[in-house]
C-alpha cells in the first residue's frame, strides 16, 4: 500500500475515534498479530508500507485480502479503546465538578446528542428545566456540571445539573454567603436562596451578571 494513502487512513481513524496516530497504529499491529499469530512490525520503504513477521522477516502485503482479515478485529479494538477513552473523560468531568461547555449537535426523541469538551454524549431531556427547554436547539451552546454518567447502547449518557452552574456563578460574586439553590427563568427573573441577604453592592454586582433578569433573594433558615 502507498505510504501516503496508509497515513491518510490512519489520520482519518484518529479523528473518528479521537485517538493519537500512534495509538491507532499500535492497535492495528495488535490486530494483525492476532490474525497471523506472530509478532508483527510495520515497514515503510520506497513509498510503500507493508507488514513484516519479526521472527523471519516474511513480508505481508497490505492488500485487500490482508485488510479484510484484519479489519474486523481492528475495528472492534478501536471501538473498545474509544469507549474506554470516553468513560475516562466522563469520569474526569464527574470528579472535577467543573463547569463544562457543551453544544447541541442533534435532537432525538428523548435526548440531545451533544459535544462536551470533545466528548460526544447523550443529554436526556429530563436534565433540562422546562422553563429553559426552548433555549436548547441544534447549534445552541450551554454550560453544565456533570453529576453522573452511564453507558447505554455503546453511548455515553451524561447527566448535568445546570442549576449548579448558576450557584457557582452567584457564589463567585457573593463569596461569604451560603447559597442553597438558584432558579433562573431566562429573560424574566432569577431567584437566589441564601441564609443571608447580601448588601446592595453585591446585589448590584449580581444585577450586572444577570442584566436581563430581575434578581430576587429568598432567605431560608438552617442552610
Amino acid at each position: 500500500m502507498n505510504i501516503s494513502l496508509f497515513e491518510d487512513l490512519i489520520k482519518e481513524l484518529s479523528l473518528k475515534y479521537e485517538m493519537q496516530d500512534i495509538d491507532i497504529l499500535t492497535i492495528f499491529v495488535e490486530s494483525a498479530e492476532e490474525i497471523f499469530n506472530t509478532n508483527i512490525q510495520i515497514i515503510k520503504k520506497n513509498d510503500v508500507v507493508h507488514l513484516s513477521k519479526i521472527e523471519n522477516n516474511k513480508k505481508i502485503n497490505l492488500n485487500k485480502n490482508t485488510l479484510k482479515k484484519v479489519s474486523t478485529i481492528f475495528e472492534d479494538k478501536l471501538i473498545n479503546s474509544n469507549k474506554k477513552i470516553q468513560i475516562e473523560n466522563a469520569k474526569k468531568m464527574l470528579k472535577n465538578k467543573a463547569i463544562i461547555f457543551f453544544e447541541i449537535l442533534k435532537k432525538e426523541e428523548n435526548f440531545f446528542i451533544c459535544s462536551f469538551n470533545n466528548l460526544i454524549a447523550f443529554l436526556p431531556f429530563g436534565n433540562i428545566p422546562i422553563v429553559d427547554f426552548d433555549n436548547f436547539s441544534i447549534g445552541s451552546k450551554h454550560y453544565g456540571i456533570v453529576h453522573s454518567y452511564s453507558f447505554n447502547k455503546n453511548e455515553i449518557v451524561l447527566n448535568c445539573k445546570h442549576n449548579l452552574v448558576e450557584i457557582k456563578k452567584v457564589k463567585s460574586v457573593i463569596l461569604n454567603i451560603n447559597v442553597t439553590k438558584v432558579n433562573r427563568f431566562y429573560g424574566q427573573r432569577i431567584k437566589i436562596y441564601t441564609d443571608t441577604i447580601p448588601n446592595k453592592t453585591l446585589i448590584n454586582n449580581l444585577k450586572m451578571l444577570y442584566a436581563k433578569e430581575k434578581v430576587i433573594f429568598v432567605k431560608v433558615k438552617n442552610v
